[in-house]
């Protein structure tokens, strides 16, 4: 027995900008419905492979976002605003598009200058002070290889414990501030590599530091 288009919904969906304005595609989307005894699913709605379930965006505008907050390293709240959308709805698209990228084993090859440097992540409040992150960068590629919460030794001591042995044989050299902290937390997974003072400020990024 063939199923019968029950009714519409009218579902709201963002797409990309069209001449620098937000755009909207107002999809009416069919409900199916079966009429046999036995059938498991009785109805359902059709389905896009354009519009993810339940997503606020299009397949596009999620990657086009993933794109420019990850690529460009734009602001979230900048994208937001060009798709309409809120902030947490392009976090959620970069996340959705962007951890198949990061967790690719072929994005990140062998490394032999590696760059460790801190960066604060949220700003101090009442509730807190100010918040740090670690990144670690192929210097040589300029590509962020990963961001480890906090900037304690032991953080930092925990990734290279996770890290592939084999890999990290291959760095030779790590650019660093000259703390304590990070000397013990790459100790001793990287005791044999030479350690040299990272020749930027704090406020600049590692990945603008090639070393030959």
């Amino acid at each position: 027995m063939p199923a019968e288009c029950q009714d519409r919904v009218r579902v709201n969906i963002r797409d990309l900008a069209c001449f620098e304005r937000p755009a909207r595609l107002v999809w009416s989307k069919r409900r199916w419905r079966c009429r046999e005894v036995e059938c498991p699913a009785k109805t359902w709605t059709e389905r896009s492979v354009h519009v993810p379930p339940r997503a606020l965006l299009t397949c596009r505008a999620g990657i086009e976002a993933c794109r420019q907050v990850g690529e460009l390293a734009r602001p979230v709240s900048g994208v937001a605003d060009e798709l309409g959308v809120c902030w947490w709805t392009v976090m959620h698209a970069v996340e959705r598009h962007g951890r198949p990228l990061v967790d690719d084993p072929a994005r990140v090859g062998p490394v032999v200058v590696l760059g460790v440097d801190e960066t604060s992540f949220l700003k101090a409040n009442r509730e807190h002070p100010i918040i740090y992150a670690t990144g670690l960068v192929d210097l040589n590629a300029k590509l962020v290889i990963d961001m480890v919460e906090g900037n304690a030794a032991k953080e930092l001591r925990r990734w290279c414990v996770s890290t592939d042995e084999e890999w990290l044989k291959g760095i030779r050299v790590v650019a660093t501030d000259l703390v304590e902290c990070y000397r013990a937390g790459l100790s001793p997974h990287l005791d044999y590599a030479v350690r040299v003072p990272i020749p930027f400020t704090s406020s600049e990024s590692p990945t603008g530091v090639s070393i030959p």
